[in-house]
């Protein structure tokens, strides 16, 4: 099994691109999905969370995500203390789903998040894709999206890898600042290029 790391900062355009990878057949693991199943269903996680962030967090039943994300970037500290507690269970999360794909014979499996390289799943990939736009671009697109203050949004950056670091650990770059044709093409072509490797 192929395993691609499909990473970008927030907003960069992952989305689009782990659609297009799913239309060609591929499998993906959305390490937001995995964070928030967790999030949700592992009691020793919520308990945690809980602990160092108050009740304020609990919604009814359940954590509400976007009362910790504010909580959590208020400082470095806080985002250390929370990403201690998630990223191991991310992780082994990860681990687990690649396994029962493997099993099933999936050929391609794409593992896609913004924290790719934070969580230490780079160790995991084959090959690495990175979706890229310029801060412009991504701070338009979270304004539209999460309804952040430009503040809000900065700061949330600030806490990702740079453009400059991604790039670094790019086996392909796809720009998202074209059309979604442009994208679709580059797609296709990296597509083309993985599944005519005689490896997989």
């Amino acid at each position: 099994m192929l395993v691609i790391g499909l990473t970008g900062r927030m907003a960069s355009g992952k989305s689009t691109i782990s659609r297009l990878l799913k239309e060609k057949g591929a499998v993906i693991i959305d390490l937001d999905k995995v964070g928030h199943m967790l999030l949700f269903t592992d009691k020793e996680i919520i308990d945690k969370v809980t602990s160092i962030f108050g009740k304020e967090i609990w919604n009814g039943n359940r954590i509400d995500r976007k009362k910790l994300g504010k909580l959590a970037f208020e400082s470095e500290d806080k985002i250390k203390k929370l990403n201690a507690i998630m990223h191991p269970k991310m992780k082994q999360a990860v681990v687990d789903i690649l396994d029962r794909l493997d099993e099933m014979k999936v050929k391609v499996a794409v593992i896609e998040g913004a924290l790719l390289v934070e969580i230490g799943l780079i160790e995991l990939v084959d090959v690495v894709i990175v979706a890229d736009a310029d801060e412009e671009t991504e701070i338009t697109r979270i304004q539209r999206r999460d309804k952040l203050t430009s503040d809000e949004i900065k700061k949330r950056l600030s806490k990702q890898m740079s453009r400059k670091a991604l790039l670094r650990i790019a086996d392909w770059v796809i720009d998202t600042t074209d059309s979604i044709e442009t994208t679709k093409e580059r797609v296709d072509e990296i597509w083309e290029e993985i599944t005519l490797n005689p490896g997989i």
